[in-house]
């Protein structure tokens, strides 16, 4: 409804007005002089002022003057009534700003056709404006899904398009739902614009963009849309296709469009490209996974492949965004309770019964299940979590381990293993002793097993922790003994306690001679320097046979326990632990 403000200080008058204006369904104020007027004016912004010229305290002319001083009220229609009509009066009144002049008295009609007047001029005038502000709008999205120094489409307006293909997608999947249709996506990177950087100026090398634009767009024609998304990075949606062969027939012609030359002024510039093509939905369901597919697939292939385009594996970014979702899970397993140690047993060959436990983490969560610790651990190396992982674990195995030793009264041994990062922190020696004195652990029945990549980091650092650890009896084991380059040297350079053969000498050790010659004779090698020696990744009988003829002093692997809870371990394994060998 329409709200008119109505200022007149005579009360006859402005009660007969206000009932003629309400009767026509106009919503009225009244104010009785130009004070009062002013204020609410300026605090409900009427749709149009009838005002009376001659008042007390402030006359008409006052009040249109303030209210053309302040914005809100500035555009308001202002009618003036008046008893007087002289020319200099409505001269006055039309310098201030008034748009109409009403001389008392007047007529119903006079009042209604001034107010409907101004209000159709002030609703042509708001129409004007608002197409002028729709005009803006529109033009500046525009600008803003255009390059601002090419005025090529950018990624915003693929990000548009993109919405409207997937939607094309759809419709077609409905339409013929015994069908599969897949979305392409392409990436085209250029190469050799660096050299086209080189002898071209800026606005050369844009107005290259351009033509490179124009001739891919003459090739997609109407079954695509291009878009510059760098300087050095074009993307395209086509449309969807049932084969996604297909796509290699778009990808082919625009890969041999670049052996012809651009001109750009005097200058023949030789460009070339190469394109990756991922798919909706297989390679992701937004456009950035798509681009982020596609990218992935060119930096991970060889810049020397002569093949021109290639198929983005929808899988290469799952995997990324699963790896994601377990470095976030990562940081919350520990609170969650999800991380838990499991034990595998070492049997000594001399009795025949179980030695001791390696101990091993494993992770289950709620939503991915048992996650192998190949896929988190170097995660939580990345991060800095395998430090609280690590003191977590050892404190655990300690206290489970601490427990069977008093229940059973056994001198059951512990084997953990120990990252670089965690043997980096400069008071990993405190530390480990401060958990072990905590949960009752005598260090003399703990292996701490390292990987000789570890040594390669920092050996001098890393070996004289060891060492340390060594005095307060600790042993230290070399594991996978025998699969890197510089085994034999670190067994000069380092006292080791231990040193475990990897499961790749062992597997088919009774059918392979070159696995039977190696394991002999690291065994023998060992126990002439005063190793002793663990043999893992046993397999089966023949295998064990063999490790116990050599002289192997400790084994473990699947065929005599795989690694299992605690919980598991002592019902089935320590029910009978007096009578348990193998």
């Amino acid at each position: 409804m329409t709200n008119i403000l109505l200022i007149e200080d005579t009360e006859i008058l402005r009660m007969c007005t206000a009932r003629i204006l309400q009767k026509e369904q106009f919503a009225v104020t009244t104010a009785e002089d130009g004070q009062e007027g002013v204020a609410i004016a300026l605090k409900t912004t009427p749709d149009l002022i009838l005002c009376d010229v001659r008042m007390p305290r402030m006359d008409g002319y006052q009040v249109l003057e303030q209210l053309k001083q302040n914005p809100e009220t500035r555009a308001i229609p202002f009618i003036f009534l008046s008893a007087k009509d002289a020319r200099q009066d409505v001269r006055r009144g039309m310098y201030l700003g008034a748009d109409d002049y009403l001389t008392k008295p007047f007529s119903r009609s006079e009042l209604l056709e001034a107010i409907q007047s101004q209000l159709k001029k002030r609703a042509a005038i708001q129409s004007h404006y608002k197409d002028y502000l729709i005009r803006l709008e529109d033009a500046s999205a525009l600008k803003q899904q255009q390059d601002g120094v090419t005025g090529l489409n950018n990624i915003y307006y693929l990000q548009n398009q993109f919405n409207f293909f997937v939607n094309r997608f759809d419709n077609q999947q409905i339409r013929n739902p015994r069908h599969s249709f897949h979305l392409p996506f392409c990436l085209i990177q250029l190469e050799r614009n660096q050299t086209a950087k080189q002898i071209l100026s800026f606005e050369q090398y844009n107005q290259l963009l351009s033509n490179v634009a124009e001739r891919i767009q003459t090739i997609l024609g109407k079954s695509g849309e291009l878009a510059l998304i760098n300087d050095n990075e074009f993307g395209l949606l086509y449309d969807p296709i049932e084969q996604q062969q297909h796509a290699s027939y778009f990808a082919e012609e625009i890969s041999t469009s670049f052996a012809e030359p651009y001109i750009i002024g005097t200058q023949e510039v030789f460009l070339d490209a190469r394109l990756s093509i991922s798919f909706y939905p297989r390679s992701g369901h937004g456009l950035d996974e798509l681009i982020q597919a596609a990218r992935s697939t060119l930096n991970n292939t060889a810049k020397f492949n002569t093949q021109k385009y290639f198929f983005a594996e929808g899988e290469n970014h799952s995997n990324s965004q699963k790896q994601a979702f377990i470095e976030t899970e990562l940081h919350y397993a520990l609170a969650r309770n999800e991380l838990e140690v499991f034990y595998q047993p070492q049997i000594d060959l001399d009795t025949g019964k179980v030695s001791g436990f390696e101990a091993l983490l494993r992770w289950t969560h709620p939503e991915l299940g048992t996650i192998s610790p190949v896929d988190f651990i170097p995660i939580a190396e990345e991060t800095g979590l395998i430090q609280s992982i690590g003191y977590w674990s050892l404190r655990t195995a300690t206290s489970e381990v601490r427990h069977w030793q008093r229940k059973y009264k056994a001198e059951l041994r512990l084997a953990i293993n120990l990252s670089g990062y965690q043997l980096n922190h400069k008071y990993i020696c405190q530390d480990i002793l401060k958990i072990l004195a905590e949960e009752d652990f005598d260090p003399e029945y703990l292996d701490i097993e390292i990987t000789e990549s570890i040594l390669i980091e920092d050996f001098q650092e890393i070996s004289e922790r060891l060492k340390q650890l060594q005095r307060v009896g600790v042993r230290i084991a070399i594991d996978d003994f025998g699969t890197g380059y510089s085994s034999f040297n670190y067994t000069r350079l380092f006292s080791w306690d231990i040193l475990k053969i990897d499961r790749c000498f062992v597997n088919n050790l009774h059918k392979s001679k070159v696995n039977a010659a190696i394991t002999k004779g690291l065994i023998e090698m060992s126990h002439a320097l005063g190793f002793l020696v663990i043999a893992e990744g046993v397999e089966n009988s023949s295998e064990l046979a063999v490790l116990n003829d050599y002289g192997c002093d400790i084994v473990q692997g699947y065929f005599l326990g795989r690694p299992v809870s605690a919980k598991v371990l002592e019902k089935n394994i320590f029910q009978s632990f007096d009578t348990v060998s193998y």
